[in-house]
């Protein structure tokens, strides 16, 4: 686990870190937040890979169909 600062350094200033400005994420989602900027926050980042899983599902399930309606039309051996 790392910890992320929600509002970046550069922006929040100098103060005291509070514990509602962190958050612990892992390292591969911290390295993933900080790639691109502006940052997403790590719940665009989550957002954005369940989006991802969603759409490979369906990929997979439309590459699946024909296969299984073939297999339908298949008499019993």
């Amino acid at each position: 686990m790392e910890c992320h600062h929600i509002v970046p350094l550069h922006e929040a200033g100098e103060g005291r870190t509070k514990l509602n400005d962190l958050a612990l994420i892992c390292a591969n989602c911290h390295r993933m937040i900080h790639r691109r900027a502006p940052w997403p926050t790590p719940w665009e980042l989550r957002a954005s890979i369940e989006q991802k899983h969603a759409a490979d599902r369906r990929a997979a399930e439309a590459l699946a169909r024909p296969r299984r309606a073939a297999e339908e039309q298949m008499p019993n051996q």
